[in-house]
Formats: C-alpha cells, structure tokens, sequence
C-alpha cells in the first residue's frame, strides 16, 4: 500500500473515530463513478422495500379474519355484514395512499436528492407499525370491539377502524413512493440495460402478491387467521425487515440525483431547459403517459379487488354452489361470509393472474428493445389480455365453483390474461425513459406523477365502482345461502346430486337467481374501461432512442403481428442499436 493510501486511510478513520465525523463523511462524500454494480446494488435494495410494501398490502386482506382472531374481528361486530365498500377501505384507502405518494416522490427528489428521498419513505413505512396494534382485539386495546370500543349501527367500531386505515395510509405513501424510486437508479445505468430492469421491476408486485396469497390456498396456512399471534407476528416481522433496508441504505445509499440548487444565480444558466417539478408536470407527454397507467391500474388491480371477488362469487351459479356446499360439507371456511369449502378460489385466482407476469416477462418485454412504434404491440396486448380476462370472468360467473371444468377454465385464462397484461407494463414505462427530454431526473420525477396521478384515477374508479355495486340493490348474500342450505339439508340430501335436485326443485325466487342492476352497471363500466385501454394507447408520446452522437432517433419502425419476422424481437434489423454507455 502507498504512502498516499495510507495517509488517506488514516484519515478516514480518524474522522470515523465520532458519531459526529461519520455523519459528516457520509454527507459530505463525493460517490465517484457511480457504476453498473453499485447501482444495481441500490436498485436491488429499493425494489426489495417495494417487495415487502406489497406483501404487506395483500396479506391484510387474507388476514382479515372475521369469523376469528384477525384483525377484522377488532372492528366489526359478529353477526352484522357490512358492505363492500366498508370493507374494501383498507385496500382503496391504501391507493389513495400510493397516489399521495406517488406525487411526494417527485417533491421529495427536487428538495432533498435521491438517496434522503429513499430513505424518508423507508422510514415512513417503519413508521406504519401501529396498525398492527390496533388490530389487536384484546381487552387492553381500547380502540377493538373486545377493549370496549364504541360501535355503530352497521356494526363497526368506528374510532379504531379510522386508525388502522390511517397507519396503513403512511405504509401506501411510503411504499409505493419506493417503485417510483428505482426509475431514477435506472435512468443512470446504460441504454441497453435499462430494459431488463424496467421489466423486472414488475416481479415487487407480482412476487409479493404471489407471495401474500399462495400460502392462504393451504388449509393449515389459511387457519393461521384464527390465530392472532401468529399473523401478528408475520406482519411484525415484514416491518422489522423494511427497518433492515432503511439501515442498509442510511450506510450504504449512494446519490443519483442531487437535490435542486437553491442559489438561483448557479442556475441561470441552463433555466430555461431545467428540470424542476413544475416544468415536468407541464409537459403533455406526462399527463398522456399518466392516462394510459389509470386505465392500466385499473385493469390490473380492479380485476382481483373486492368488488370483482364480490361479483364473480356472489353470481346465481355460485349461490347455487356455496348454497349446496354449505347444506353438504362441514369442514368449512368463510367465503363471502358463509361457511365453505371454496376458500381457496380467490386466494389462487389472484396468484394465476400475477403468475402471468413470469409466465410472459422474458418475451413480451423484450420488445422495449426494439425500434417499432409503440402504439400497435400495445393495442395488440392490451386487447388480447381484455377478451381473455372477459372469459376467466364469465367462466367463473355462469359455471359456479362447483363446476369443475369452467373453475379450470377460468384459472387458465386470467394466467394468460395475465402474460399479456403485466407484459405490456415494462412496454408503457419505459416511454419515459426513451422520450426526448429522458435524463435520471425527468424519469424520478415524472415516474413520480405517472404513479401518483394512476392511483388517484384508480381509487376514484374503485370507489365508484364499488358504491354502484354496493348500493343500487341491496342483497344479503350470506343469510340467504344459509337459509337455502338449510332447507337443502333439511329436505334429506346426501350427496351432491340430490342436494342440486332438491334445489333445482325449490322457490327460490326470493333469493340470487338473476343479478342485481348494481353489478351489471358495474361490470358495464369496467368493460368500457378496459376498451378505453386500447384507445389511449394511440396517444402515447413518441419514444426513440440516442444514436452515438447524441442524435434522437424516433422509432418509426411500424409492427405487424401478420409478419413472423416481427415476432422476432432480437434480430439485428428490429433492435435499438447499442451506443455502449451512453
């Protein structure tokens, strides 16, 4: 080792030496060279956060436990049913949550810089703690039904419920903040990587929704929300590991983007061509990429939303099926608040639909590679993904769970749904980072906005769509399954066959044998959506890519699905050019 390297050794141990000459060191650090690895490293450990934020936002639902020791039976009171509205507040609240969030991003990036940003939504995710407390139905919890807490007519304990929706709003901030973090870290690396990272960045929610339900699809796993130290202690534990990626990235965070320059004279310079948040926020190509992600988000997170699970499984042929499982079967579980063998149905749809996600993310990405237009691969996905998650659905409507082909059906289409949908994700978000005007500060921030302004349109949607639902005909779907059950097992069946006879022979006019005028609205609706899909894929902005002398080149290659050689995603004639780092 030289003179010089041991001199500068010593001195940084010397300054290391105090809390105080640490954390001087740390701010006051030049990175050098930030290189592929390192930033690898830091978008790893973000991704990783968003990981954790997603298993965290599905498992509260799973959870939930009313008839048991979850969280559930802290605020609402057994025997009473609330609407899906009601109960669908943590998860639309949790959006509302990513929205606020998503726009916090872009704000906290231009004041503080990339690395604090990180951090500050990591710490707001810690911070979420709580809400596990107050799911706590225990004596000593004054804000639970079992602590004495006061409760409404619709049998809710008001006061601990807003709580727990607050604290799990901070853990929606913070959480989705994360993902929009990561397109800062990529916008460094080089051109040609930044595809591959694009797209894995899907595998945070897809894992982590895979993740919070697959377990639950398991009858021992699934009685675990009986137990309310054992989800108690799985929740604790995903906190405790976001507290360990704070840590890691408080020691080893490194900046990508500095915060803005407050001396406004240091910036006269390049003013009229600076990136700050108003100047983003104003450019069309933003909002146009923003109202392609509303659509995207709804039709990717409403499909396995309370609403959708209300409207597939409360069907007239699902009514039949739970109706005769319930006067059959007594090794049961809640399903749409009666007890059923069917517990898994939903856990395991939602696990096929974000399993498409591996099924198609090494092939449909690929195409962020390549130099044809945009605007047909994506009418071509999004419309394909349409017409198959329309059969899964119905599939599951007409057939019944207790149809065991239209069960298979339906698993099979929303997986292929799902490849061609999560596929067209890492398509739509790498625009911003192929437009004109990309640099790692227009992608964070604009990422920002793009998440932010989705998760507004998305919960206003959830909202609406799940008031129409909820409130245009009432219908007490359990009771009248339980009454018809009885009547079932009553009238003397012993299997399957005499059990559908014996209601296929009953009056049961009075109950679910056509669809409220509320779904059919809703699902209306949710169709016009996804057709609103494939319009606004022809506005998007235009994307192109830099040639080795800094040039913009604009994709204008058309795509033909007609043509094979167009499926071919790496021949040299299809694909961006590499310019090595640049």
């Amino acid at each position: 080792m030289s003179h010089q390297s041991l001199k500068t050794t010593f001195e940084d141990a010397k300054q290391l030496s105090s809390a105080k000459g640490w954390f001087k060191m740390k701010k006051t650090q030049v990175t050098g060279e930030l290189t592929y690895k390192k930033l690898v490293f830091l978008w790893a450990m973000v991704l990783f956060g968003y990981f954790l934020f997603v298993v965290q936002w599905y498992s509260i639902g799973n959870f939930a436990g009313l008839a048991g020791g979850g969280w559930g039976a802290a605020f609402f009171q057994p025997g009473t049913v609330q609407s899906p509205f009601i109960r669908g507040v943590p998860n639309w609240m949790i959006t509302l949550g990513r929205g606020l969030g998503s726009f916090f991003a872009g704000w906290l990036i231009v004041k503080f810089g990339h690395k604090y940003a990180v951090i500050a939504v990591l710490a707001l995710c810690v911070a979420s703690f709580p809400f596990i407390i107050l799911g706590q139905n225990q004596v000593w919890n004054s804000a639970s039904i079992a602590g004495g807490a006061k409760v409404t007519s619709d049998g809710v304990a008001a006061g601990g419920f807003a709580g727990f929706v607050i604290f799990r709003v901070l853990l929606g901030i913070g959480g989705t903040t994360l993902i929009t973090y990561t397109n800062s870290i990529i916008g460094k690396m080089p051109q040609s990587k930044r595809p591959f990272h694009i797209n894995t960045n899907t595998f945070g929610f897809n894992a982590g929704a895979f993740i919070a339900n697959i377990f639950f699809v398991i009858p021992i796993i699934n009685d675990a929300t009986l137990n309310s130290k054992l989800w108690t202690g799985v929740l604790s534990g995903f906190v405790v590991l976001m507290g360990i990626v704070l840590l890691l990235y408080l020691i080893f965070g490194q900046e990508t983007v500095a915060r803005e320059i407050k001396n406004k004279q240091e910036n006269l310079a390049d003013a009229p061509n600076a990136v700050t948040f108003k100047a983003v926020v104003k450019q069309k190509d933003t909002w146009k990429i923003a109202f392609l992600f509303i659509l995207w988000l709804i039709a990717v997170v409403f499909i396995n939303s309370s609403t959708m699970h209300q409207f597939i499984e409360q069907s007239p042929a699902n009514f039949r099926a739970l109706a005769i499982d319930h006067a059959l079967t007594t090794n049961k579980r809640v399903v749409s608040g009666v007890t059923s063998r069917y517990y898994w149905v939903w856990p395991l749809f939602i696990c096929f639909f974000v399993a498409g996600f591996f099924g198609g993310s090494w092939l449909i990405p690929v195409f962020s590679k390549t130099r044809f237009h945009r605007t047909r691969y994506l009418v071509f996905l999004f419309g394909v993904s349409a017409v198959l998650s329309a059969a899964a659905i119905m599939s599951g409507y007409f057939g019944g769970y207790d149809n065991q082909i239209a069960l298979a059906f339906m698993f099979v289409l929303i997986f292929l749904s799902g490849v061609f949908i999560w596929g067209a994700q890492s398509v739509c978000l790498s625009v911003p980072q192929q437009v004109m005007q990309t640099s790692a500060k227009y992608v964070g921030i604009a990422a920002g906005i793009i998440w932010g302004v989705g998760y507004f349109g998305y919960t206003a949607a959830e909202l609406s769509l799940s008031l129409i639902s909820s409130y245009v005909h009432a219908f007490n779907f359990a009771s009248a399954v339980e009454q018809v059950g009885l009547t079932i097992r009553q009238g003397g069946a012993a299997d399957y066959n005499s059990a559908l006879a014996l209601f296929n022979s009953g009056n049961h006019s009075g109950y679910k044998t056509s669809e409220s005028v509320g779904n059919i609205i809703m699902i209306v609706a949710f169709s016009l959506i996804l057709l609103g899909l494939i319009l606004a894929a022809f506005i998007l902005p235009k994307p192109g890519y830099r040639d080795q002398n800094g040039t913009f080149i604009e994709f204008n290659k058309k795509w033909n699905p007609l043509k094979l050689s167009h499926w071919n995603f790496r021949h040299p004639d299809n694909i961006i050019p590499k310019m090595g780092d640049k």
